[in-house]
């Protein structure tokens, strides 16, 4: 059964390309993509048979939130089973986002700032759909686009959080001397 839905879901994919789909296809499609929108991507993955995994490769100590960013971002990695729009849309989120974050190194809040703008632009699940890069052509990679946009924002909230963590510690340190 899982084969057939991924062998479905390519096939699908594959006209969209050609511009081979009639009406009753496109609604297929937009079903699948709705459904897709309606979970986290995890649950999206293991629908279709894929899975998104991370491996830890940097564990170095940061000192900062830019290092806590860059490492989390070493450490993340895209199952390759996963679409390949999906996979081009999600990146295109990450690299302008690691754009931002590289200009704005000493000061990432402004980097927050920018991407709550943009996801409260984009709304709930990537909806909005006029407000996403014109680049993003198949409802799959404005989901990977919307996906990306939130790794981002949960890898800059663990960031804020392990710096505070790292400022407690020391904090509480200088009080037991």
């Amino acid at each position: 059964m899982m084969n057939e839905n991924n062998d479905r879901i390519d096939e699908m994919l594959e006209q969209v390309r050609a511009g081979n789909m009639n009406s009753t296809s496109m609604n297929d499609f937009d079903r699948m993509a709705q459904r897709a929108q309606s979970d986290d991507l995890s649950e999206m993955a293991k629908t279709y048979g894929y899975s998104a995994t991370r491996t830890q490769r940097n564990n170095a100590p940061v000192n900062n939130r830019y290092e806590h960013f860059m490492q989390a971002l070493d450490n993340m990695m895209l199952s390759t089973r996963v679409s390949a729009s999906y996979r081009d849309g999600f990146q295109i989120a990450l690299d302008r986002y690691v754009n931002k974050v590289e200009l704005n190194r000493n000061n990432l809040s402004i980097v927050d700032k920018t991407l709550r703008q943009e996801l409260i632009r984009v709304g709930k699940n990537g909806s909005n759909t006029s407000q996403m890069p014109f680049d993003l052509t198949s409802p799959i990679a404005r989901r990977g686009y919307y996906q990306g946009l939130k790794w981002v924002e949960e890898a800059l909230d663990q960031s804020k959080v392990a710096m505070m963590k790292r400022v407690s510690a020391a904090v509480l340190k200088a009080l037991e001397k």
